[in-house]
């Protein structure tokens, strides 16, 4: 069990334009793991897969503030005083701060939503700071998750690992919106003899390269930024899409010319 460590929360009201000298200065006074803005991931956004994506949620974190988060409220409060000093001598006045209790052990509590999964007693998604000798299951596949989507916790993450334990192992197989790496790494696990993690996320393609040397410490899967008309390989014998259905449905025919049948 986690102990509950109380955490606190600096937020630092600024313009966008603005953020980058409130950190310049956070770094001179010896402040580090400066959040420039959060946002929910589950913000819907437009779509087109006929170009590279562009930032989509830019906008949205113009409006967030930067956070500095630390179990010692009073050094908070000292960082706080210190730049409120210092802001009228780069004549920048217009900010405004909130110190807040985050009732949670920040650096770990996040661990307990990721917990091991078993799938049809034939593999277990793990996390890497758990033993992989807990468990009997023949495939154990570990991932961390990075900033990236796909842990096996999600619903849909869940029925396409199913999906694919259930299906006859072919031999090529294409994992659109790769995110973690967790559906690729699965593949091969389970035999497919080539496949291709693709995500115009930039950076998941070194989460989910770094996810693969955890589980084969070599060069298994293609891991790719490019856009699904651009991968090179074309005719695999599965396609898996985990991702939402808005962009989903936009690719379908994209998806369908990199299959070898669509019957």
């Amino acid at each position: 069990m986690i102990h509950k460590i109380p955490c606190f929360e600096l937020k630092i009201f600024v313009d966008e334009e603005h953020k980058e000298k409130i950190s310049e200065i956070l770094i001179e006074l010896g402040v580090e793991n400066v959040v420039l803005g959060a946002f929910d991931c589950d913000i819907e956004a437009e779509y087109d897969p006929s170009k590279a994506q562009d930032d989509l949620y830019s906008k949205h974190l113009q409006s967030s503030p930067m956070s500095l988060f630390n179990e010692d409220r009073e050094y908070l409060e000292s960082v706080k005083n210190a730049l409120i000093s210092l802001l009228p001598k780069i004549s920048l006045t217009d900010v405004s701060f909130e110190l807040v209790t985050l009732e949670k052990d920040w650096k770990e509590s996040w661990k307990e939503s990721f917990q091991p999964i078993i799938f049809k007693d034939k593999l277990v998604v793990l996390p890497p700071w758990v033993s992989k000798n807990d468990f009997s299951e023949k495939i154990k596949i570990v991932i961390n998750p990075g900033m990236a989507f796909g842990t096996g916790q999600h619903e849909t993450t869940k029925l396409c690992l199913e999906f694919l334990i259930e299906l006859p192992v072919q031999k090529k197989l294409l994992d659109v919106g790769t995110g973690s790496g967790i559906l690729a790494i699965a593949a091969r696990f389970l035999g497919y003899d080539f496949v291709v993690g693709n995500d115009l996320d930039e950076d998941c393609i070194p989460i989910a390269i770094e996810n693969e040397k955890l589980n084969f410490g070599d060069h298994k899967i293609e891991f790719t930024d490019l856009l699904i008309n651009k991968v090179t390989h074309n005719k695999f014998d599965i396609v898996v899409a985990n991702i939402q259905a808005v962009p989903l449905q936009k690719i379908l025919n994209l998806l369908k010319d990199k299959m070898d049948s669509c019957g």
